[in-house]
């Protein structure tokens, strides 16, 4: 469970940021935009409860009791008896048919207009906000005709605005066009499907894309190791169109306390491959959802050599001995700082029983009908930076860093509130080419240079989306997945560095 103060300084850092120093006017209107974000929060919320007040009502032992015996009483009334049980079964369809399913549009339509309105404050309104693609960037391939694909996204973890930005991402590359909000609105509305493709974040131990009050309370009370379970799952599935699972294997988001702390560990445990522009990746939530695509694909997990496995095992083992303190106060304060990056890595906590088990267990083909796995998944590496003037540059992974005329690109970490307020530098800042890729074509985007000025200039975001094919990893077992996402990983925190050489500033 998180403590109070942590939310309060999770909140500051992931949310208000640093920069207070605004004008009354953009205050205000700072303080519309979230009042309508809350009013969004607000009225979801609302529709929710009464939503589970009702079906807690009719699903109520006392009410099929009270049901069954007006049922019963109104069969001995002549005449008004059979009108009375028609009015019963009436209500009950009406609830059931109606009422339920009209409350659960209501909630859809609530959690679009958030999600559009949204990606539009933030990426599509905000010039000072500029999104580049490296030059292998692939497309989304999202869609098998005009039918959805279930598709699975994995992206490194930089900023809260990491969810905004994947639902851009999933709208703009997927060459989604509307003319306003409301078109898309009465598409969901009158024909029960929407332009923009369906995406859904695993984090938390919970499926969303709204800030749910189930959520927040994850939030609060579970750690960062809360996982899906793969029965969780494979029920949404049964009961779901296809849909984008976005998943940040990390968790944790990349802040400057938190590499400081993985350079440490970095430095003190030799056996641990080691990360400078990402966070050691978490298994669980990516294990199963590659599980669970497999299992409903009746895809056969790969053999294994049990001896060699209770010999790594074995081995680990005594490797966790070595590795460790030996004083139970020393350990327990590591094993807390460790968790923190490391999480499910193996090094202090017992793995899940391997899902191989799950292999006889029968899949309900009925439910699946309409479950169509795409080919492909995507790997997205989100990178913001932003201009800054300095007089000495400093990259922490090789300590040194290329200074052009007195201003660096630097890697940041954006509140929801500095990528909102983003502002443009009152005088330009120098003259910046970065070689990238916007959709299809590749353009250069630059500033001229005059005098240094204090000013610090927009946030720049670069993006590179790599596709995979999504086959191999089904059969492979937990382990085996767990050593692919590592090195995936590894390969991640190369690339960052690529992409930092990649941009110059003249």
């Amino acid at each position: 469970m998180i403590s109070v103060k942590g939310i309060i300084e999770s909140f500051h850092v992931h949310f208000v940021g640093t920069e207070t120093n605004r004008s009354f006017w953009e205050w205000v209107y700072l303080g519309s935009r979230i009042f309508i974000l809350l009013t969004y929060i607000l009225l979801h919320s609302i529709v929710l409860i009464a939503r589970r007040i009702i079906t807690s009502i009719i699903t109520c032992p006392i009410y099929r009791r009270v049901k069954v015996f007006k049922r019963n009483f109104f069969k001995n009334v002549p005449i008004v008896g059979k009108f009375k049980i028609c009015l019963l079964d009436k209500w009950d369809n009406f609830i059931m048919e109606q009422l339920l399913p009209f409350f659960e549009k209501i909630l859809q339509t609530i959690e679009l207009c958030f999600q559009l309105y949204v990606v539009e404050l933030l990426f599509k309104n905000n010039e000072n906000v500029q999104i580049f693609f490296t030059e292998d960037s692939e497309p989304l391939e999202l869609f098998d005709g005009e039918e959805q694909l279930s598709t699975l996204l994995i992206a490194n973890h930089r900023s809260v605005n990491d969810y905004a930005l994947v639902n851009y991402l999933i709208q703009d590359e997927s060459l989604v066009r509307y003319t306003n909000k409301r078109e898309v609105i009465n598409k969901l509305w009158k024909e029960n499907r929407t332009i923009v493709p369906i995406l859904n974040f695993i984090s938390w131990g919970k499926i969303f894309n709204f800030p749910k009050i189930s959520l927040l309370k994850n939030i609060v009370l579970k750690d960062e190791n809360a996982y899906l379970k793969e029965d969780e799952f494979e029920d949404h599935l049964m009961t779901n169109n296809n849909q984008v699972y976005a998943i940040f294997p990390e968790i944790n988001i990349l802040t400057t306390e938190l590499g400081f702390v993985q350079r440490k560990l970095n430095q003190e445990y030799i056996f641990v491959t080691k990360f400078y522009n990402v966070l050691y990746p978490r298994f669980r939530n990516f294990i199963t959802v590659v599980n669970c695509f497999g299992f409903v694909q009746n895809i056969k997990k790969m053999r294994h050599n049990y001896i060699f496995n209770e010999t790594k095992q074995y081995l680990n083992e005594k490797f966790d001995k070595i590795l460790l303190p030996t004083k139970k106060d020393d350990r327990k304060k590591n094993e807390a700082q460790v968790s923190m990056i490391l999480s499910d890595s193996g090094l202090f906590e017992k793995r899940p029983e391997d899902s191989s088990s799950r292999e006889n267990k029968p899949v309900n083909r009925t439910s699946l009908s309409n479950f169509k796995l795409n080919p492909y998944f995507y790997d997205l590496t989100i990178v913001y930076y932003r201009p800054i003037i300095t007089s000495k540059g400093h990259n922490h992974t090789t300590g040194n860093m290329k200074i052009h005329k007195g201003y660096q690109l630097q890697q940041i970490v954006p509140s929801f509130l500095d990528l909102l307020m983003a502002k443009k530098p009152q005088r330009d800042m120098g003259k910046t080419t970065t070689k990238t890729k916007t959709k299809n074509h590749i353009k250069e985007e630059e500033t001229t240079p005059t005098d240094p000025v204090e000013e610090i200039g927009p946030i720049i975001i670069m993006v590179q989306i790599s596709k995979c094919k999504m086959a191999p990893l089904l059969p492979l077992k937990d382990k085996k997945l767990e050593r692919w996402l590592e090195q995936r990983w590894g390969h991640k925190d190369k690339l960052i560095n690529i992409i930092d050489s990649k941009i110059e500033v003249k």
